[in-house]
């Protein structure tokens, strides 16, 4: 299976300075933009909108199927910025069954096809779950959406990878072992923007070093 693997992963709050511009953007407060495909559907964010996710989300209640965002006609660029806000919603199980009764649950993004995140998340044991990124919100009480008391949490994303074709294809998507899909495990995602650079991003630390945001720098492939 082909990959992106970043080697450099360091948490953010501010704006990469390289970004040479917006070339798509949405908060799905108007609807969800024709570049959307897949599973999803607009969704009231419930107690989400406490936390930066204002009156709809794109909601992923699937089997599995991913919700896409194809964009097309990219200016030049060498890099491509991906941010999103993703919430995890309902009973997540991490790793083991010390944060659920039935795991693994991993929420995915590929980038034109090649995987690049996969991390399990655990809405019962902080400790049982790979992604260790600042949470905008974490086992939110009482519980923020969909079923009633299973508590939720939500995540703060920017993936930066290099790219420089003239479309994208983002791909969201969970899976698992132990994933069960439907109204028991899903997850929606808000506030995507997409941006493009032309210059190198910079090394994580220093200005770089605040918590916040997920940053996936300097990803290469490989085959796995």
């Amino acid at each position: 299976m082909k990959t992106l693997t970043a080697l450099s992963v360091v948490a953010i709050a501010t704006a990469l300075n390289a970004s040479a511009g917006i070339v798509f953007t949405t908060d799905f407060e108007s609807g969800v933009p024709p570049e959307f495909g897949g599973a999803g559907s607009l969704t009231s964010t419930e107690g989400y909108s406490a936390y930066g996710f204002e009156e709809y989300y794109l909601r992923n209640d699937s089997a599995g199927a991913p919700t896409s965002l194809a964009i097309a006609g990219l200016p030049d660029h060498s890099y491509v910025d991906i941010w999103f806000d993703a919430a995890i919603i309902d009973s997540w199980d991490g790793d083991t069954i010390a944060g659920g009764t039935v795991p693994p649950d991993y929420f995915n993004v590929s980038i034109d096809g090649l995987l690049a995140f996969s991390e399990t998340f655990d809405n019962f044991d902080w400790n049982d779950q790979s992604w260790k990124g600042a949470p905008i919100v974490y086992r939110a009480d009482p519980s923020l959406a969909q079923n009633t008391g299973w508590l939720d949490s939500a995540y703060p994303f920017i993936m930066s990878v290099p790219h420089s074709g003239d479309t994208l294809l983002v791909e969201w998507f969970a899976s698992g072992g132990g994933w069960q899909a439907g109204a028991d495990e899903s997850w929606a995602i808000d506030n995507i923007k997409v941006s493009v650079q032309t210059t190198s991003i910079p090394d994580g630390g220093g200005s770089l070093g605040l918590l916040g945001l997920a940053f996936f720098g300097l990803a290469v492939l490989k085959k796995r």
